[in-house]
């Protein structure tokens, strides 16, 4: 049986299913919907990085701001991931 003090990640915390609130996500949380999905899903750090990119991306386009493109945003997170 695992803890969630097992699963948490060190400078990240537990890893979430999906982003929420009315702000706009943070590494944190962007990296905490990433190591969900490719710890728990077991998907690809591609696979991950992507949908991830696609839900971070939604909120800054609700908010009006403008992004990079999402070929662009895929590498930053796996580079972050490996940091």
């Amino acid at each position: 049986m695992r803890t969630r003090a097992q699963d948490a990640l060190w400078l990240v915390g537990q890893p979430v299913a999906s982003i929420t609130g009315s702000k706009l996500p943070s590494i944190q949380q962007a990296l905490a919907l990433f190591f969900y999905q490719h710890k728990v899903l077991r998907k690809t750090v591609r696979d991950s990085a992507s949908s991830v990119a696609k839900d971070v991306m939604a909120f800054w386009n609700k908010a009006r701001i403008p992004t990079k493109q999402e070929r662009n945003v895929i590498p930053r997170i796996e580079r972050l991931f490996e940091s």
